[in-house]
């Protein structure tokens, strides 16, 4: 909030606690950039895990 009243538009990166539950509402809330280190290369099936998660931030903003 503070960023868009002052006319600065600079990306928003979360890092830390990102998974494929919360990475929709993350993004919802103003982040653009999610770092998913551990959601994604802590998993056995680590592509998948990140498609997962992609999946999850499209399926939400198309409202579905």
């Amino acid at each position: 909030k503070m960023l868009d009243e002052k006319g600065r538009d600079v990306p928003i990166e979360i890092d830390g606690g990102v998974d494929a539950a919360n990475a929709a509402d993350l993004v919802a809330a103003g982040g653009d950039v999610l770092v998913a280190g551990n959601a994604v290369y802590g998993q056995k099936a680590p592509a998948e895990a990140a498609r997962t998660i992609k999946q999850n931030i499209h399926t939400a903003e198309e409202g579905v």
